[in-house]
């Protein structure tokens, strides 16, 4: 059976990652957990507070690639087996 290869990142208002198939329109949620980031902890200067959110910045990067090769594997599109 094909899989769709075509995730697009949305925004519905929650704080969902949320991934929507191009060909059937059906919606992939996923959660970031931004407490698995590891923070730098010290006296709080604006350097260390600008590597954090780098940081964090990175590691939601990384999340929302890996979802959305996740979805793009475990999405089973309608619209694709439909016309195959």
């Amino acid at each position: 059976m094909e899989t769709n290869k075509t995730h697009l990142l949305s925004d519905d208002g929650t704080l969902d990652t949320v991934l929507v198939c191009e060909e059937c329109e059906e919606e992939s949620r996923y959660n970031f957990d931004a407490a698995s980031v590891e923070y730098e902890h010290g006296e709080g200067s604006s350097e260390q507070y600008k590597e954090n959110e780098r940081k964090a910045e990175q590691a939601y990067a990384e999340f929302v690639q890996w979802a959305i090769n996740d979805a793009d594997e475990e999405h089973e599109c309608p619209a694709l087996t439909a016309s195959a």
